[in-house]
């Protein structure tokens, strides 16, 4: 395999991953919404807890640390934004 190829296959794949960024953040902002209208806080830690135990388990060994930390990354933007819907509900 060429390094072209193997670069069109990143790109296939970003854009499932952006796709399911998309998803995934509309999820949030539907979740911000509940929490603002049931007076929840945006941080869940347990829930947190939850997902990140869960991407360690799925994640393979040798890779979980990097995947882990681009969750990391993942959830404190899905935080972020639950926070603007929440602000624009005011």
């Amino acid at each position: 395999m060429k390094i072209e190829d193997y670069r069109k296959e990143i790109d296939s794949l970003d854009k499932e991953i952006i796709e399911s960024l998309e998803k995934r953040m509309n999820l949030a902002e539907a979740i911000g919404r509940l929490k603002k209208e049931k007076a929840l806080e945006i941080l869940d830690s347990s829930r947190e807890e939850e997902v990140l135990e869960g991407i360690k388990q799925k994640a393979s060994p040798e890779l979980a640390k990097h995947i882990l930390k681009i969750y990391g990354t993942i959830l404190e933007e899905s935080k972020a934004r639950q926070q603007i819907i929440q602000d624009e509900m005011k």
